[in-house]
């Protein structure tokens, strides 16, 4: 019920762009800090689990930044 009400996405579709659904910006997304290594990309699902869309991780971070919510590097 959470998932939907802060990122309007159903389980099993949960992807991080799903953070530009966030309107109240309470979600914060944790990113390992591998991908920020050669190559720089990551691959991410449009808000739906169909296909996938390969991105430049720096430009996909600012992404989320820009919609307003926290991002965080960490070691996983």
């Amino acid at each position: 019920m959470e998932l939907y009400n802060y990122l309007k996405l159903i389980s099993g579709v949960v992807t991080p762009l799903g953070l530009l659904n966030d309107k109240d910006k309470v979600v914060k997304l944790y990113i390992d800090d591998n991908f920020f290594k050669d190559p720089f990309i990551i691959g991410v699902h449009p808000n739906d689990n169909s296909a996938t869309n390969w991105l430049n991780v720096n430009d996909f971070v600012s992404i989320i930044k820009n919609n307003g919510n926290e991002v965080h590097l960490t070691k996983i």
